[in-house]
């Protein structure tokens, strides 16, 4: 019966709403024949029939529930795992999973009039900031940069960490002129950016 009841209630909670209705429905007809077919003139003997058979679709009813609920908390997982395969834990930008994937794509459609420009920053001595005040401190640096880069791009762009204290930008319908004017604004900004107990970074 619990066999059954798991084979059942797997196949009604993998059906759109109108067909599970329709199949719970089915399963209620079978059951009320089953009882009335097994009816003897032995009460005690279709009573034992009507619990069997309730018994099992009570069964089938919660091993459907708990199939959707395991399959509703994989789903949440995957989505988890994906998340972190694209979003750097750190800074809250794209990956350099994420990043490389954005900007192959882009360079596969980019053309002569749709240009498209790659901005990489590196932050200057960044390595002496983690050993004078310690690597929390040298994430929160990171942090802020992150926030200053996503601040000034538009919808359309992609912020990513390179890797350590490297960032990448993909910016599409860009021209190099574009890019080398934004460059040269974020690498102002960022020096002019006061990190607490630390001061300014390049």
């Amino acid at each position: 019966g619990l066999a059954i009841a798991m084979i059942v209630g797997n196949l009604i909670y993998h059906l759109p709403r109108p067909p599970r209705v329709l199949f719970n429905a089915i399963a209620a007809l079978i059951a009320v024949y089953a009882v009335r077919a097994g009816e003897t003139e032995d009460l005690a003997a279709t009573m034992l029939r009507f619990t069997e058979v309730s018994v099992i679709l009570l069964l089938a009813v919660l091993a459907g529930s708990l199939v959707r609920r395991q399959r509703i908390r994989s789903i949440i997982v995957e989505q988890r795992l994906s998340s972190l395969a694209l979003v750097d834990g750190l800074t809250g930008v794209a990956s350099r999973r994420r990043v490389e994937e954005v900007a192959e794509g882009e360079l596969a459609m980019s053309a002569s009039d749709r240009p498209l420009s790659i901005i990489l920053l590196d932050l200057d001595d960044f390595k002496h900031v983690n050993d004078t005040h310690g690597h929390n401190a040298g994430d929160e640096v990171l942090r802020g940069v992150a926030r200053l880069l996503q601040q000034r791009s538009r919808l359309n762009d992609t912020v990513g960490r390179w890797g350590g204290e490297e960032f990448l930008m993909v910016l599409p319908d860009t021209p190099a002129t574009g890019a080398l004017e934004l460059a040269e604004a974020l690498r102002g900004r960022i020096a002019r950016q006061l990190f607490e107990g630390i001061g300014t970074c390049t």
